[in-house]
């Protein structure tokens, strides 16, 4: 094969490869925020991740998603949601915050079980898990208003995430 041929090839081929493996690590967080669309990005950095999950004890996880507006930190624009796995099954409610200042009060949370959760795929391989699910619920202003906030948002997101091992 001819060296033009090559380039070509190569030119074609990595760009696709680069894609599909970038479309299976997407690390978001997708849906809307009262009506308006989002996308929140994992951030990772050096080993590190604003995705998490530790062991509380024997087939015991607690699983903390933390996304962020642009793929870097910022308080303002975070969306987390946090929940605790039995042997696979949750074990209570998961919860939401989303803080829309660049403090960590006041921030929106849910105070009830979302109107939809769906958690398909939740697997542990070493010091990775990779989670895929939905949640919808409504989340309530807490902490002092500090303008004309309203008092609660409606969350739908869809999320596909890679968390990483806490130490």
């Amino acid at each position: 094969m001819n060296t033009l041929k090559k380039i070509v090839l190569n030119s074609l081929i990595l760009p696709c490869a680069l894609l599909s493996s970038t479309a299976v690590l997407a690390d978001t967080i997708e849906g809307t925020l009262d009506g308006e669309p989002q996308t929140w990005h994992v951030v990772k950095q050096d080993g590190a991740s604003t995705a998490g999950f530790s062991e509380l004890g024997p087939g015991m996880l607690n699983v903390s998603l933390q996304a962020h507006v642009e793929k870097r930190f910022a308080t303002q624009g975070t969306l987390n949601i946090s929940f605790v796995l039995m042997n696979g099954e949750l074990i209570s409610p998961p919860e939401a915050s989303y803080f829309h200042t660049n403090r960590f009060m006041p921030n929106y949370g849910n105070q009830d079980t979302p109107k939809h959760w769906e958690l398909s795929v939740s697997e542990v391989e070493g010091d990775s898990a990779h989670f895929v699910g939905q949640y919808q619920g409504t989340l309530t202003l807490q902490g002092t208003p500090e303008g004309d906030e309203p008092d609660s948002l409606e969350l739908t997101v869809d999320f596909d995430v890679r968390a990483i091992r806490d130490n």
